[in-house]
């Protein structure tokens, strides 16, 4: 598992995201995280830079939240 997912311009031409799961304390998913922008700015580098940012405010809000993960 990745632990992210993105969108290359699936539900909408020319926009590109990535998200992260958040979960609570009985590790359900019960919301996502995720940033969003136009494809010619949301380049496949760019995705890699804001990932392990990304993924660290999901982790961040899932503890929070009571999640063992």
């Amino acid at each position: 598992m990745q632990g992210y997912s993105t969108d290359d311009e699936e539900f909408d031409l020319g926009i590109r995201c990535i998200a992260a799961p958040i979960f609570d304390y009985t590790g359900n998913c019960i919301a996502a995280i995720g940033l969003s922008g136009p494809a010619i700015r949301m380049t496949d580098e760019k995705i890699e830079k804001i990932k392990p940012d990304l993924l660290a405010v999901s982790k961040t809000i899932s503890l929070r939240l009571g999640c063992k993960q």
